[in-house]
């Protein structure tokens, strides 16, 4: 485990000091996660490299790269590893309620989206309501000509395979062939849409293989998705991710420092192997132990797909005498390894386990340690909640 950061009132106000001066044209410079109130939901193939070169199969060098964390922290979706492909577009379309993250390739897409608030009882029900004419013929809008070449139900999926026609472009065709594998679960509507050159139809079973396994979701960060400037921060190699607004700056005082309204914010994120923390009882001495001196205000349970734990709010004093707020995630893999998050802040007799909607500072606060969350890697198995 890291060393642990210890907080006085003078490095928060020099470091809130700072950071106010320079908040505004940091924010202004960095926009993290792009947004728009409209989606492009049928982008067209990309072009570029192939007027350099013939065109290949979309498959060819595409594995072999971590899964990628979508901005709004709802899903992570598979990367492709050629160099043919890159990320086109990673948004929330607030119209639409619908989170996506779009690679393009050589005259080839994969379109991963999530959509909110759809209930129907079976695949049959959902396809017959929702995938009609009307509803492929605004999808497909950037195609001249599509048709629907067949429709069938896997399980909880419904695929469905597409002749198109596109535009010219570069060394690209105009025949592509295009599938879309959509399921529903919890009230969430899930996608991949694919798109390949006609004569590589062949790769569209190995792009649904690689692809939909991949669609990992952390369905609780939905009401994330909808905060303007907020992003998801991964590590990796830690395997764990947090979603923050674009004013929570990386700062050595700590991992992420607070600026504008939340100046007095600090964030910590620790890892320490083979800590398994099976009760509340045993994760509350940890901390307490972790973290001596603090009051234990309330506590509450989590389970994540692929983690369990425990959250905690108390109060505090540091070393000058000066009275914090605080709270803390800790969250175990099936491993054992212990992942922890901390939010500290100069503002006291804070829970932050109670919403409070008079206080937007808390409900932030709140919703940052929420989506504090252990990330599914090659590695990771998922725990039994």
């Amino acid at each position: 485990m890291k060393k642990r950061r210890k907080m006085s009132s003078s490095q928060i106000a020099a470091t809130a000091i700072g950071l106010i001066i320079v908040a505004t044209f940091v924010i202004s410079l960095v926009n993290p996660r792009a947004r728009s109130s409209t989606t492009n939901p049928t982008v067209v193939p990309d072009s570029t490299t192939a007027s350099q070169s013939a065109p290949v199969s979309a498959i060819l060098g595409i594995e072999g790269k971590p899964p990628l964390l979508s901005g709004s922290g709802l899903f992570q979706a598979f990367q492709p590893a050629s160099t043919r492909w890159y990320l086109y577009q990673d948004n929330y379309a607030p119209t639409e309620n619908r989170a996506n993250l779009i690679f393009r390739g050589q005259c080839a897409i994969i379109h991963n989206f999530v959509q909110l608030g759809f209930n129907y009882n079976t695949p049959e029900e959902l396809s017959e309501a929702v995938f009609t004419d009307d509803y492929f013929t605004t999808e497909w809008i950037s195609y001249p000509e599509w048709e629907l070449t067949s429709r069938t139900f896997e399980g909880s999926s419904i695929i469905m395979d597409f002749d198109l026609v596109g535009r010219p472009e570069g060394n690209c065709p105009t025949d592509y062939v295009g599938r879309q594998i959509s399921w529903m679960e919890n009230g969430f509507l899930y996608n991949v849409r694919l798109v390949v050159m006609k004569t590589d139809k062949a790769s569209l079973d190995k792009l649904q293989a690689l692809t939909v396994p991949a669609f990992i979701t952390y369905a609780y960060n939905a009401d994330i998705i909808s905060q303007q400037g907020w992003r998801s921060r991964s590590n990796l190699d830690e395997g764990y991710f947090i979603v923050i607004p674009g004013y929570f700056l990386a700062d050595t005082v700590a991992d992420y420092v607070g600026t504008a309204q939340m100046a007095s914010y600090q964030i910590n994120i620790e890892t320490a192997v083979d800590t398994p923390l099976a009760s509340t009882e045993e994760a509350q001495a940890w901390l307490t132990n972790y973290r001596s001196g603090i009051t234990i205000l309330d506590s509450e349970s989590v389970e994540q797909p692929f983690a369990t734990g425990y959250r905690f709010s108390f109060s505090f004093e540091n070393s000058d005498g000066d009275s914090f707020s605080g709270a803390a995630s800790l969250l175990n893999d099936a491993d054992g390894k212990l992942y922890v998050a901390e939010i500290f802040t100069s503002e006291d007799d804070l829970n932050f386990l109670v919403e409070d909607t008079e206080n937007a500072n808390l409900t932030a606060a709140r919703k940052m340690l929420n989506s504090f969350s252990v990330m599914y890697t090659e590695d990771t198995e998922a725990t039994d909640n």
